[in-house]
């Protein structure tokens, strides 16, 4: 994919690379991710979902060992950073627009 479609997280210790596609949007292999997670602030769903992925074997020392996709960009916002996050807002582009601020900018005929 073109660089230019990229989106980044580079919180904390966290720094992931990331894109839209059309099943949902993608963590692209070699993500670092956050050790520490928030229990209060993370859903059910995606701590089972993060420790899962985590036995399974793609992350290996806290990094990803393949692209995996989740179903929107707040999830994989939450799965990086392990807290709740907005995706929109937390994912941004090389120029620094957030993902939010690309999606408004689409415009629709």
């Amino acid at each position: 994919a073109a660089d230019d479609e990229k989106l980044f997280i580079n919180i904390g210790g966290t720094s992931a690379t990331g894109m839209v596609t059309s099943e949902g949007f993608v963590v692209l292999k070699g993500a670092v991710v956050n050790e520490k997670t928030s229990a209060k602030s993370l859903s059910v769903g995606m701590k089972k979902l993060r420790d899962r992925i985590f036995v399974d074997g793609r992350v290996v020392n806290m990094t990803t060992t393949e692209d995996i996709l989740f179903s929107s960009s707040s999830a994989a916002a939450d799965f990086v950073l392990g807290y709740s996050a907005s995706g929109p807002r937390t994912w941004k582009a090389k120029d620094g627009h957030t993902l939010k601020e690309i999606e408004d900018s689409v415009t629709v005929d």
